[in-house]
């Protein structure tokens, strides 16, 4: 899943793997090239739509639903899965499922606090669920989505900051933070919120910004307790 960071900074995967794992792959090269792009240059974000109002999205299968706030800017939104009508991603067999060989994928937003991923302030969200053959509780999934974000690639190294569980709405959620540093010394950092929802699927938020933002965590936290 560190492959999942859809929405502003974003660093090539070079693995040659199936099913899952090579979908997020594809989500995290869109998001190195953002962070390798100077603003504007890339297509995502000059096609970002500005929210005039608050919207609320619903996945009814897993029984969650996220509030973007007014002013923010939507990426991309799979409305297959997240709709602001909840009925209508009620039943699995209307949503869009990546059904991949080591588990299935649910892209659900990519939005962000800016358009432009280069402002210092810039909060990139991206919210997915997935299962992974095989593992049935947090902790299990934890450990595999550990190692898959520490897994080196070319030109790119990442380390484990700090992780521990932060209680959002009466909810644990485990939380992870990672430093991604490249070659070019493009630095940033990857915060995520993982929880386990319906039909043992593992819903996790993840957000992208930059390390002299300060104050990112305690925004972070406090935009997905609005959120959610």
């Amino acid at each position: 899943m560190k492959k999942l960071i859809m929405l502003t900074f974003c660093f090539v995967l070079v693995w040659s793997v199936t099913g899952c794992s090579k979908k997020l792959q594809d989500i995290l090269s869109e998001v190195q090239n953002r962070v390798n792009s100077e603003s504007g240059d890339d297509d995502r974000e000059q096609s970002a739509v500005k929210y005039e109002d608050t919207v609320v999205y619903y996945n009814g299968f897993l029984d969650f639903s996220y509030t973007v706030p007014k002013g923010w800017w939507c990426y991309t939104l799979n409305t297959e899965n997240f709709s602001e009508d909840q009925e209508e991603t009620a039943d699995p067999t209307g949503l869009d499922i990546y059904y991949g060989d080591d588990g299935d994928y649910i892209d659900l937003i990519s939005f962000a606090n800016l358009q432009f991923s280069n402002m210092d302030n810039h909060l990139g969200f991206d919210i997915n669920a997935e299962t992974i053959n095989g593992i049935t509780d947090i902790a299990g999934y934890m450990e595999y989505f550990e190692e898959y974000m520490l897994e080196p690639e070319e030109d790119t190294t990442y380390e484990l900051l700090n992780s521990g569980r932060v209680p959002i709405n009466n909810i644990v959620y485990e939380q992870r933070l990672f430093k991604v540093q490249q070659e070019k010394n493009t630095e940033f950092n990857i915060l995520t919120l993982t929880r386990q929802v319906n039909e043992g699927y593992f819903l996790t938020i993840l957000v992208s910004y930059w390390p002299a933002n300060k104050n990112a965590e305690t925004a972070i936290i406090n935009a997905v307790t609005k959120g959610t």
